[in-house]
């Protein structure tokens, strides 16, 4: 049996003044919806801005900070389990969710323009598997403010800047 049986709709659910996500349409399929997708969005930038660096840490912030959440998103089912914010992440289009994310980051604060840009690569805990090596997360972080601006995830590490200036 889906778990849901009375087809209520979960693609929404983006909170106010995040509209930069709009344009990202819930890839999800079938029936076994229990979370609102902009929700699910709203939640892992939030806890990423927040410092937690993996799908894990974003489950646990959020399940700390429930009643701020619930003021601004309605978490019809409570949070999400880490799997589910990876299952999420991994059939959106990293480099769509990446201009979303800098289009609303430009929105709240356009002094980050002029900051000092740090860019960083890191392997993700928890990401390998038998058959394949560990992802890679690279970071730019606006130094001044302290803000995580953008995140590409990479299947190999390397040295070499492949991204756009």
């Amino acid at each position: 049996m889906p778990i849901n049986p009375d087809k209520i709709d979960y693609s929404g659910g983006l909170p106010t003044n995040f509209e930069a996500f709009l344009v990202i349409e819930d890839p999800r399929t079938g029936g076994n919806k229990k979370h609102h997708f902009g929700e699910i969005i709203f939640m892992v930038v939030t806890a990423t801005l927040c410092g937690m660096n993996g799908f894990a840490e974003v489950e646990e912030f959020c399940n700390e900070d429930i009643e701020w959440f619930q003021k601004w998103i309605t978490l019809p089912n409570g949070i999400p389990r880490a799997q589910t914010f990876s299952n999420v992440f991994q059939i959106i289009d990293p480099d769509h969710f990446n201009a979303c994310l800098i289009e609303h980051l430009s929105g709240l604060s356009p002094a980050l323009v002029s900051q000092i840009i740090a860019v960083d690569g890191k392997c993700l805990r928890g990401s390998h598997e038998l058959s394949k090596n560990p992802d890679h997360a690279v970071s730019a972080w606006a130094a001044d403010a302290g803000v995580t601006l953008a995140q590409e995830f990479v299947t190999e590490k390397s040295n070499e800047w492949r991204g756009t200036t």
